[in-house]
């Protein structure tokens, strides 16, 4: 007759006691849903062309830096983190900028800018690999910007009617606690002002009345720290 060895330990089919345990269930130091809150600060830096000014011999772009360079800007977002992964927010960024290296050929502008200013406002959804630890983050926004430049008399040119500049950023988060990560982060964005007017002694001009729209851009490098606040974490 044949011999048949036991079963090993633990394998009766149908015997709770025998079955193996459950694995255990995942610690996350993420919440799965939160109030998300916090703020950047870094370095902007403008570049591309404000508007193409008409000539005979074709459109000639006038770059941003003509009327102001790079600077520092802050930021604050606050939205929801809908799961660990991935959150929903609004933005509102601000730079300070440098001064302009000067139109020479603007006819109702002289010298150069001595200080500009941006704002961007938008939405955006932001997505990390790994909320827990150390993870690789994308952010993609969208909203309006407006800019303008003052120079040493008062006068200002200002730059509106920019609805749809769109960002796109890459970074890193670092989760510290359960309620609070840092993320290293830099951007490129792109856009385009439907609208550019100078100021001067009280008198509004379009400075595109002999020109057209074109494309400007910007980067940014900055740190952010944000909260995850009133969290759930089943």
């Amino acid at each position: 007759m044949p011999i048949y060895d036991p079963p090993p330990p633990g394998f009766y089919p149908g015997d709770p006691e025998s079955d193996p345990p459950p694995p255990p269930e995942p610690h996350h130091l993420a919440p799965r849903t939160a109030l998300w809150i916090g703020a950047r600060a870094g370095w902007f830096i403008p570049f591309g062309d404000v508007w193409a000014r008409t000539t005979r011999s074709g459109a000639n772009g006038v770059p941003w830096n003509n009327y102001a360079t790079s600077g520092p800007t802050f930021e604050l977002d606050a939205g929801l983190r809908l799961s660990r992964n991935y959150s929903v927010f609004a933005i509102w960024e601000r730079a300070n900028l440098g001064p302009g290296k000067g139109d020479p050929q603007s006819t109702s502008l002289s010298g150069k800018a001595q200080r500009g200013d941006t704002d961007f406002w938008g939405v955006g959804v932001r997505a990390t690999s790994d909320p827990d630890n150390i993870g690789f983050v994308t952010e993609l926004a969208i909203g309006y910007r407006r800019a303008r430049s003052e120079y040493e008399n008062g006068d200002q040119i200002q730059f509106t009617d920019a609805p749809f500049e769109t960002r796109l950023g890459l970074g890193v988060d670092f989760r510290v606690g359960r309620a609070f990560t840092l993320s290293p982060m830099a951007t490129i964005g792109l856009g385009q002002f439907g609208t550019i007017e100078s100021v001067s002694n009280g008198e509004i001009r379009d400075q595109t009345t002999h020109g057209q729209p074109d494309a400007h851009a910007w980067a940014t490098f900055t740190l952010g720290g944000h909260f995850d606040l009133f969290g759930s974490r089943d």
